[in-house]
């Protein structure tokens, strides 16, 4: 907010500009000097809590028909009960600011300053002085948020005129703790063949202050990304990564940039490094936009060829679609159907299950899951994943993010990275829960596919 009254300031200025001229006299003696504030009204103030004070430059203007006069001003701040004698009259959704919170004088605390004006000079400058830690403890307790607490100012002279429409200011200071975030964060997937990616840190502005931030590997942002997202990425390991750590802002710069690198041959793939800005070495600031996740797919590279004679159905419905060839003939168009009518099934803890025989160990594990596209029904909601050990069926995965993704017959998810402790060659692909329900115990919940794609490294 901010007020100018034109006509007054330009009345002022015209008994400046016109006071050689030789005519000057017709004008009254009082009007020889003029003083008035160059910016009144009310004026935002950004402070930030590290600053022990802040300063915001206040400038006075005399003007008149005589500038060679020497003059006298004063200004000073509105005392409590001038002020609410102002909001009477004015309205404004102003408060009282507490006076150990700003100085008119750069030592000490002073509620007031003069001002001399010499013969010829036009204009003073001084600083009012706002201190961030008191701001910031007035407003721990501030409730009325309704009013916005300010500085009030008059200019007052002893032997000048003061021009009233200009004669108050009223500085809002607006307290902030300044927010240090990825100003390229979120989700930063890398293209095939990439192996880095640059993060930038910093602030919003060029920063007064030389701060370090530590960033740190946090698997809850993946966690939650992948809860929100419906999406499956793994944790990368962290032998397949290198450049996170700290990160030093210097002053007078607006970022700083930290570089993490991938070893692509030890990344696997569907994979991510889940990033968080932790802590900062300076208090007063805050941690804004904290996280980053830099993913890879990669996975077309790890695609494993599946035939028919690699699998086993223990739930197949051979009358409704291809049946299990149908879910690794390459064609999205065809399908496999579970079985399904009206006398329930009873499953163990597996639910209905296709068995996978691979041509090859591996540990990591992802997949391409296609919709049915002839008809829309069917569709898997929750998977999980049993490796067998050579004594047992281990599980390894339980991922829900199908049913957030596989909503339309068109719809194609693409699931995993999903990381065993082991090597294995066999596994299970069980359906937990399709559209139908659940697909453990007594059910007769069913469920479709138009093909399974398996990625293993």
């Amino acid at each position: 907010m901010k007020t100018i009254y034109l006509a007054s300031a330009s009345l002022a200025l015209l008994f400046a500009s016109v006071s050689c001229s030789e005519n000057y006299d017709i004008y009254p003696e009082e009007y020889s000097k003029v003083m008035m504030f160059k910016d009144s009204g009310a004026h935002d103030f950004t402070i930030y809590s590290p600053h022990s004070v802040s300063t915001f430059p206040i400038s006075v203007m005399k003007g008149g028909w005589d500038p060679q006069s020497s003059s006298e001003a004063r200004v000073r701040v509105m005392t409590e009960e001038e002020f609410n004698d102002w909001l009477l009259e004015s309205g404004a959704g102003y408060s009282y600011l507490p006076n150990n919170c700003y100085s008119l004088s750069s030592e000490g605390q002073s509620l007031e300053m003069s001002l001399d004006f010499n013969g010829g000079e036009g204009y003073k400058v001084l600083s009012l002085n706002v201190f961030p830690p008191a701001v910031g403890s007035f407003m721990e307790s501030y409730t009325d948020a309704s009013r916005k607490p300010v500085i009030p100012l008059v200019l007052e002279s002893k032997d000048g005129l003061i021009d009233i429409d200009n004669s108050e200011m009223f500085i809002i200071p607006d307290y902030k703790e300044p927010t240090v975030s990825f100003l390229n964060g979120g989700v930063c997937m890398l293209e095939d063949g990439e192996t880095s990616y640059t993060l930038k840190v910093g602030l919003p502005f060029e920063s007064e202050w030389d701060l370090t931030a530590k960033i740190e590997v946090d698997p809850t942002v993946l966690e939650d990304y992948n809860s929100n997202e419906g999406t499956s990425l793994g944790l990368m390991s962290a032998d397949a990564y290198a450049g996170v750590g700290d990160v030093a802002i210097n002053q007078g710069d607006e970022y700083a940039t930290v570089t993490v690198n991938v070893d692509l041959d030890k990344a696997g793939f569907r994979n991510a490094i889940p990033l968080r800005i932790t802590t900062l070495s300076l208090d007063g600031f805050e941690i804004g936009e904290s996280t980053a996740l830099i993913g890879i797919d990669n996975a077309s590279k790890y695609k494993i060829d599946i035939t028919a004679d690699m699998l086993y159905a223990n739930d197949c419905y051979s009358g409704d679609g291809k049946g299990v060839p149908g879910l690794c003939d390459g064609d999205f168009s065809t399908h496999f159907h579970s079985w399904y009518g009206s006398n329930a099934r009873n499953f163990d803890k597996f639910g209905s299950y296709v068995e996978f025989t691979l041509p090859k160990e591996i540990q990591e594990i992802g997949f391409d899951h296609a919709n049915r596209q002839s008809y829309n029904n069917g569709h898997v909601k929750r998977v999980q994943l049993y490796a067998w050990d050579g004594e047992d069926w281990v599980l390894f995965a339980d991922c829900d993010a199908y049913g957030k993704i596989l909503l339309d017959r068109m719809d194609v998810g693409q699931f995993g990275s999903f990381h065993c402790p082991f090597k294995f060659n066999k596994f299970r692909y069980s359906v937990i829960e399709a559209d139908g329900g659940s697909l453990v115990g007594k059910t007769t919940a069913f469920w479709s596919c138009g093909e399974i794609v398996v990625y293993g490294k």
